[in-house]
């Protein structure tokens, strides 16, 4: 017997029908659909999940509205992000597909990303519509006070959430918030990933757009989850910070990726309402981790809310250190002006505040800045106070990043002796073993070498990259020194490699929305045109950033 949608049946507390109906009826078994759990004897659970891949059925709906419906490329790309944002649902999906009557697929994705919920149910007259918000809303008025109110706490995340995160905005111990988590799941209101070492629970973006909807923004209980939110996002992204410095890539991207929408959350919350302490602590923790993996959107705006935070409260320090990424970012985005200026800035400020770490990081994002677009004679102006204040530090990784930078100016200018020269003496310092800096030191040295002809050295700056790379499982530095390998072996003749190489660093860059994919594809393409044989041998295997650096190490390529 199939039974469909009996939610109000459990609801009510007459599912018991059931088992009246089982037990009169020899072998006759229920097939039924209901929201609500239904607490009965042999029950045999099925969740529906929603819909992976629910891009045919949007199709199918966008063409009875739309006879004439042949989307781009663009669009099918936009309609994936579009399902996706609607939580995979499949009413939602049909109600977003239905709105192509009177809008373009770009004006509907735009829409969605603003909010799902109020552009799938319109003005709410239609039966379908109408459908859509009852449905969340029956869900949500089914639940007990106290598990409403745990439910409504949840909206203030924006990603993925482990038992202990709820527990400390809910205001719950974390025993009572695994009940009330198991409560929710009953009703179908909360998704459960179970399948790492702890489980992580979720909010479908319509579920939270209807909490946002139907609670108002000053409400008591939402506020004190909001600041618990913005306090545990600073706590957060302290540990992501922690956990990069104590070379824990892995622990440290995984946090990152999993809470980074709730970081930018709570860091607008925080910047409303005057909690500059916070704004400064995420920025402070996550600019550079966003910077150097080219999430410079994401990046920009964070800088913007922490320069009025340092402003608000005068922490000069930290305004240094920011000066420091805005003016790199800057940079990287073209606006070299802009980013000497920044850099200059922040070298004035650290002499003042006697910081010769901070001034020699100035300087010597000075000197790159200007590396493209000013003579020789006015770098070396600034490395050579670089050098001076890198000296004063102590650090050996800034004054070997002010030999690197000399002996990548001697490429520039083709003189292979001072190229070797400065990157033997880059090589030569106290190594500080699975520093940032201290690979970038490496990478860029190797590029030296290879440019020197020098393989030999080359291949062991590079090998050391990947070592300490692969053992702090840090894809950015494995990425930029395969960059290095395929410039290397292009010129030794070892084409297949360069390639298996650029397929891995593009294909990185472009996993994680980097600026830096453009000149990546461009670099790949110039070497398909170039070796297409080459391209077809390796395009078969497995091209990540572990297997090449792994089979590089090995000797097997």
């Amino acid at each position: 017997m199939l039974l469909d949608g009996i939610d109000g049946l459990v609801h009510a507390g007459d599912a018991g029908f059931m088992d009246r109906l089982l037990e009169a009826s020899e072998g006759v078994s229920v097939l039924s659909t209901s929201r609500l759990r239904p607490v009965l004897p042999e029950v045999l659970e099925i969740p529906v999940r929603p819909l992976d891949q629910c891009e045919d059925l949007f199709s199918q709906v966008a063409l009875s509205v739309q006879p004439f419906y042949d989307p781009t490329p663009a669009e099918s790309e936009a309609v994936a992000e579009i399902c996706r944002r609607v939580g995979g649902l499949p009413l939602a999906v049909v109600l977003a597909a239905s709105r192509l009557r009177d809008m373009t697929v770009a004006d509907l994705a735009d829409m969605v990303h603003e909010g799902s919920l109020r552009v799938l149910s319109g003005e709410r007259g239609d039966r379908a519509s109408l459908g859509l918000f009852q449905t969340i809303g029956s869900s949500v008025d089914r639940l007990a006070p106290e598990d409403a109110r745990f439910l409504r706490s949840m909206a203030v995340f924006r990603g993925q959430f482990g038992a202990p995160e709820v527990a400390e905005v809910s205001g719950l111990n974390r025993f009572a918030a695994m009940d009330a988590l198991r409560r929710l799941r009953d009703h179908s209101l909360v998704e459960a990933d179970l399948t790492g070492g702890q489980a992580k629970y979720s909010l479908l973006d319509p579920i939270r757009e209807y909490l946002e909807e139907t609670t108002p923004p000053e409400d008591e209980e939402r506020l004190r989850a909001r600041y618990a939110h913005a306090k545990l996002a600073g706590d957060r992204a302290r540990k992501v910070r922690e956990s990069m410095d104590a070379r824990k890539w892995a622990e440290a991207s995984e946090v990152l990726w999993t809470y980074q929408a709730d970081f930018r959350s709570a860091a607008a919350f925080a910047d409303e309402h005057g909690l500059f302490p916070i704004v400064g602590s995420i920025a402070d923790s996550l600019s550079r981790i966003y910077f150097e993996s080219g999430i410079w959107a994401e990046l920009d705006t964070l800088l913007t809310l922490a320069r009025r935070a340092c402003a608000e409260t005068g922490d000069r320090a930290l305004a240094s250190r920011l000066l420091g990424i805005q003016g790199a970012l800057s940079a990287s985005l073209g606006h070299r002006d802009e980013s000497r200026e920044l850099q200059r800035e922040r070298a004035a400020l650290c002499a003042e505040l006697g910081d010769p770490s901070g001034r020699a990081d100035a300087l010597l994002d000075l000197a790159s800045s200007d590396f493209w677009n000013t003579a020789a004679e006015q770098v070396e102006s600034h490395l050579a106070e670089a050098e001076i204040a890198a000296t004063e530090s102590g650090k050996p990784e800034l004054l070997g990043s002010v030999y690197v930078i000399r002996a990548t100016l001697a490429v520039r200018t083709e003189d292979a002796e001072a190229a070797r020269h400065w990157a033997q003496k880059a090589t030569e310092l106290p190594r500080v073993d699975g520093d940032q800096r201290q690979m970038f030191i490496d990478a860029y040295a190797g590029q030296a070498f290879s440019f020197a002809e020098d393989l030999a050295l080359a291949e062991a700056c590079f090998r050391r990259v990947l070592v300490a790379a692969r053992n702090t499982e840090s894809r950015l530095h494995i990425a930029v020194s395969l960059q290095g390998i395929a410039k290397m072996n292009e010129r030794q003749g070892r084409t297949g490699l360069a390639a298996r190489c650029l397929l891995a660093v593009a294909d990185y860059w472009r996993s994680i929305g980097s600026n830096r994919t453009p000149s990546a594809d461009a670099e790949t393409a110039r070497l398909k045109e170039l070796f297409p044989d080459a391209f077809k041998a390796v395009s078969t295997g497995d091209v990540t950033l572990f297997a090449v650096a792994d089979e590089i190490l090995a000797g097997v390529c």
